[in-house]
């Protein structure tokens, strides 16, 4: 596997514009105009961070709403306590479904995109039909 698609797997682009954690060093070079060798692929997850880092993540909509609880949260979306607070510290990326599902609880505050896996299927899809 090349490492895009671990950091990918792993949910490294998310952290680019967020504040979370530290991203790559690959991307960090491309980042800065230095080319790592890995070209459109390293152009296309750039451009991904900069459309993730102005959402919200699952963790910062539950953060700003303390009246309900993970369990209430859980029951919305329609998963396991266990599973959201994987959703929520970045250890787990969700199915089409679930992330549907919370896009949809979340009145669109945490859209499908949101997620790494999600949003890099998105770009590829509308990569593949402009080609």
């Amino acid at each position: 596997m090349s490492h895009i698609a671990t950091s990918l797997s792993i949910g490294n682009v998310a952290s680019c514009g967020s504040g979370r954690a530290a991203p790559p060093p690959w991307f960090l070079a491309r980042k800065k105009g230095r080319d790592s060798g890995c070209g459109k692929a390293l152009d296309m997850i750039v451009a991904l961070c900069d459309i993730i880092g102005d959402m919200s993540t699952l963790s910062e909509y539950i953060k700003a709403q303390p009246e309900k609880t993970k369990t209430q949260w859980a029951e919305r979306f329609g998963i396991s306590r266990p599973y959201l607070y994987s959703l929520m510290d970045g250890t787990r990326q969700p199915s089409i479904d679930v992330a549907q599902r919370i896009a949809k609880a979340t009145g669109g505050k945490v859209p499908v995109t949101a997620w790494p896996n999600m949003a890099a299927i998105v770009a590829a899809a509308k990569q593949s039909a402009s080609a």
